[in-house]
Order: structure tokens, then sequence, then C-alpha cells
């Protein structure tokens, strides 16, 4: 075999590995945390609802009656972290401390049944 002919199986060798690198790098880039929530929760006619437990950084409760909600954020143990009110369908709970394992709930501010939802969620951007 001659010398140019081992050079260049050498460089195929070389562009196979640098391609299989290359393209295990770019899977692994594209694959979200393991940590990442985004989760909705709901309920059609209730004065209290809660999403669960998971790494959470930001809730927001909206009433879809129109007359007042709360959105809170809890710790696992249940303690109390922050609140927001709205007199109008959406409130929203910014925690600027961090992430923390816990939940957000919504609930009516009137006490009335009423369709609630809400979003939990870890982001660093709130809203």
């Amino acid at each position: 075999m001659s010398v140019l002919r081992r050079a260049t199986r050498r460089f195929r060798y070389l562009l196979l590995a640098a391609g299989v690198v290359s393209s295990t790098a770019t899977a692994i880039a594209t694959v979200p945390g393991a940590s990442a929530t985004n989760r909705t929760y709901s309920c059609s006619s209730c004065t209290y609802t809660a999403g669960a437990n998971d790494y959470v950084r930001n809730n927001e409760a909206i009433n879809y009656s129109y007359n007042g909600v709360a959105a809170t954020l809890w710790k696992s143990n249940g303690e109390f972290v922050q609140e927001a009110y709205s007199s109008g369908y959406k409130a929203l709970v910014c925690h600027k401390s961090g992430e923390f394992y816990g939940h957000g709930d919504a609930a009516t501010r009137d006490g009335g049944s009423a369709h609630l939802a809400g979003r939990e969620d870890n982001y660093t951007n709130c809203g």
C-alpha cells in the first residue's frame, strides 16, 4: 500500500470521527434541561386549584369568570413563598430569588366558584 493511500485512509477516519463527535455535541446541546418546568393546571368550577410539585419560580393564575384571582407560590413543605392578587382575571407571581421545589395555586378572590386555570414554570424571565 502506498504512502498516499495510507494517508488518504487516515484522513477519512479522522473526518468520520470528527463528524461523530460533532453530531453528538449537537444532539446534546438541543436537549432541554432536566429541571425545565412548564405545567398547566385547571378546574371548571371551583374556588381553588393547584399545580403539581416541581421546580418552580413563577405562577400565573387566571379566573375566566373575571371576578378576581389570587396566584400563590408554596414550597413542598407547605411554607408560603409569595402571592399576588388581581381584581381582574389574571394574577402573576414572579419569585426573583430563584427556583425551589414546590407548586403554584389559583384561588378566587370572592370565595365563589369559577373556572380557574394556572401555569407554573421555572423560567428566568417572568411572564
